[in-house]
């Protein structure tokens, strides 16, 4: 039987799933949500690769809606899971520990192709690609103003850039090998939206402790 290809304009667009939040009951695309697993013995693990084995819930990680988890709102889990051992604090805990990994072994795919330093990253800035700026949380005020005025400069000029500011130092110095890094420009991909994404819920997450 021969395949017929899709006409030009017509082709289906990639369905993405979407998961309703079990607190807020606010529906997203999957991949833009936490994945929360319960083992066989009711322990609560945050599944930030949707990869976990067994039924799961999700979690929308908004900042209004995280605010608001704690142990009598991670109850409302246990109408589907009846045995789950409930532990704010051990969870959160849980959290905090897979997304420095994780944000860990984004940035060791993205340094090799990086820029580092502000002399690297200022001559990055001239290129069109779109770009993610990393700036550590212990980069001088000089710097911070630095990549702030050529961030703007880019988008008046209409090249995209988004700025991740406060980046743990000891995940820099980790993953790039360096005794000390302050900003560091990665191209806007997958691996890098991926480390917006968990840069933001690790914050949310160490201002809640």
């Amino acid at each position: 039987m021969q395949r017929v290809k899709p006409v030009d304009g017509l082709t289906k667009p990639k369905h993405r799933p979407e998961r309703t939040c079990f607190l807020c009951w606010a529906t997203n695309n999957a991949p833009s949500m936490l994945r929360l697993a319960v083992d066989e013995d009711g322990e609560l693990w945050p599944d930030l690769l949707h990869k976990a084995p067994g039924r799961g819930s999700y979690f929308c990680m908004q900042s209004l809606c995280f605010s608001k988890l704690n142990d009598r709102s991670l109850g409302r889990l246990k109408r589907s899971f009846p045995s789950l051992n409930i532990q704010y604090a051990l969870f959160i805990e849980r959290l905090e520990k897979a997304l420095i990994v994780q944000l860990t072994r984004h940035l060791s795919r993205l340094l090799p192709s990086a820029a580092l330093g502000r002399d690297a990253v200022m001559h990055r800035m001239w290129h069109h690609a779109p770009l993610i700026l990393i700036v550590s949380d212990d980069a001088g005020e000089a710097i911070k103003r630095q990549v702030h005025d050529a961030a703007s400069k880019r988008r008046n000029d209409g090249d995209a850039v988004d700025i991740l500011v406060d980046f743990s130092t000891d995940l820099l110095a980790k993953a790039s090998k360096r005794e000390k890094i302050s900003v560091v420009a990665v191209n806007n991909c997958n691996d890098a939206i991926r480390l917006q994404q968990f840069s933001t819920w690790l914050t949310q997450v160490k201002d809640a402790g």
